[in-house]
């Protein structure tokens, strides 16, 4: 159904409105005002929230999708029955009304994907049932609120994406006995970390990455025996890092504490310490020196980050087994000083990130197995030998393919197929001789070829004038001959 919401008197005795699915637009008339029997709405349409909704004083649920927009009216705060509002993904704006402190049932409230600005109300964090608060991907400002209710239901908090500032305060982490999921992440948050309750704490995942937060790591966070994930990446905290502290962790899959003035100390001797179930892994620019052997179990990653750190010698054996069992990994260990030459099972990964490195010998041609491949950069190396037959047909995912800055020879692969994702094939700077190949045509979303600093042959490649997204074209420093 199109056109405008339906406009009446709206005085029947309905109880349930959906109109998920319909395309109404203009917003809600504001005689719905006079469903006072109304326990139940689920809206698609476009428009504002009218000031009326404060009439429907039976509502139990609000769920609005489409494209809503305006300001919440202080209305609102009559619907005291209601348990859950949903307005995600709209366009709602302007201050989150005080008067949403006045919904003593209300248990889920999801805010989240708006432009809402302004203090978040401090009345909000009194209300005792609300089990659910989501304000992700706003633009709310100041401080979070110091007061909390004890008696709070609070089980889960996400106001990451939005713009508050000041600490965190010591309420949310200690007297909060229900929460579980606390996630802070991209504010401009700082100051240090207070204490953990650890006794009665039920917290299982904190995420406070990408603030200001600076000082020490609290000891009493790795005393949170149900911590599935902890992400703390990206802040200014400055301390040597022992990885003995979060051996008690069981329960740990989630682990982040990249780009930030931490230096991870590893025992002497760290066979003994194993995280079979970590799915993701973060530890850039943590000053590793060497790959952590307690990796070796761990055949459910699914993402690995140890770029920057430092890292020395030959990849270890160890990675034969990264990420099994999940099927698929995200492997960056880009910028270190790694050496000896490529393991098979590494080029089995989704994103293969192991530039500016010091990779020796050949790629292994086991490469061609990989159908799922969607990046690839082996840059900044000294690879050699010739580049795999399938590196053109390798994956319909690939969407970077960067060998740029190597010692490869041949000519470059003459089949290009199934390439309909490559935005990027970068090969600058190698021994690369013969002509380029034509089948480059079947690759439309090309959008940078570098084939600078070879030894490339044959007539100028006017043709590559047709390939309608090419925006980077670099030949410079080969052998072409003929017009241009």
């Amino acid at each position: 159904m199109r056109g405008h919401f339906p406009k009446s008197n709206w005085t029947s005795l309905l109880k349930f409105l959906d109109v998920i699915g319909t395309r109404f637009s203009g917003g809600l008339p504001n005689s719905i005002g006079g469903l006072k029997f109304l326990e139940d709405s689920n809206v698609e349409g476009t428009g504002e929230l009218p000031d009326s909704i404060g009439n429907l004083v039976s509502l139990k649920s609000l769920y609005l999708t489409g494209s809503f927009a305006g300001s919440i009216p202080a209305s609102i705060g009559n619907l005291t029955q209601i348990t859950d509002i949903h307005l995600s993904d709209q366009n709602f704006n302007g201050e989150l009304p005080f008067s949403l402190g006045k919904l003593e049932h209300l248990t889920s409230l999801t805010l989240d994907g708006n432009n809402f600005s302004g203090q978040l109300p401090f009345s909000l964090f009194n209300l005792t049932q609300l089990v659910l608060v989501d304000f992700s991907n706003n633009q709310l400002t100041g401080p979070i609120p110091t007061t909390v209710n004890s008696h709070s239901s609070l089980v889960s908090l996400n106001l990451a994406f939005n713009l508050l500032t000041e600490t965190i305060p010591s309420s949310l982490l200690s007297i909060l006995p229900s929460l579980e999921y606390l996630d802070l992440s991209y504010n401009q948050l700082d100051g240090h970390i207070d204490d953990f309750h650890v006794n009665k704490s039920q917290l299982s995942y904190v995420d406070l990455s990408d603030n200001k937060l600076h000082g020490p790591i609290p000891r009493s966070l790795f005393g949170l025996v149900h911590l599935t994930g902890l992400i703390l990446s990206s802040n200014n905290m400055t301390a040597i890092f022992d990885i003995e502290m979060i051996s008690e962790l069981k329960e740990l899959r989630d682990l982040g504490l990249s780009y930030k003035s931490l230096s991870l100390s590893l025992p002497s001797s760290n066979e003994k310490f194993s995280f079979p179930m970590f799915t993701y892994l973060s530890l850039s620019s943590c000053n590793l020196r060497e790959i952590p052997t307690f990796l070796k179990d761990s055949k459910f990653l699914q993402h690995l980050d140890l770029s920057s750190s430092k890292i020395q010698g030959p990849l270890p054996d160890c990675f034969w087994g990264l990420g099994e069992a999940s099927g698929y990994l995200y492997f960056d260990i880009h910028s270190n000083f790694l050496q000896g030459s490529l393991p098979d099972a590494v080029l089995w990964s989704g994103y293969v990130l192991l530039s500016n490195n010091k990779l020796t010998g050949e790629i292994p041609f086991s490469i061609c197995n990989n159908s799922d491949m969607i990046i690839l950069d082996l840059s900044i190396n000294r690879l050699n030998g010739k580049i795999p037959h399938c590196l053109g047909k390798l994956s319909y995912y690939l969407t970077v393919s960067d060998l740029w800055m190597n010692n490869l020879q041949g000519v470059i692969p003459t089949k290009f197929a199934n390439c309909e994702s490559l935005r990027i094939l970068s090969l600058n700077g190698n021994q690369l001789e013969g002509p380029l190949p034509h089948s480059l045509l079947n690759c439309k979303d090309l959008e940078v070829l570098d084939v600078g600093n070879n030894t490339i042959s044959g007539e100028f490649p006017h043709w590559l004038g047709t390939l309608p997204k090419l925006r980077v074209l670099v030949l410079i420093f080969n052998k072409f001959h003929g017009a241009i």
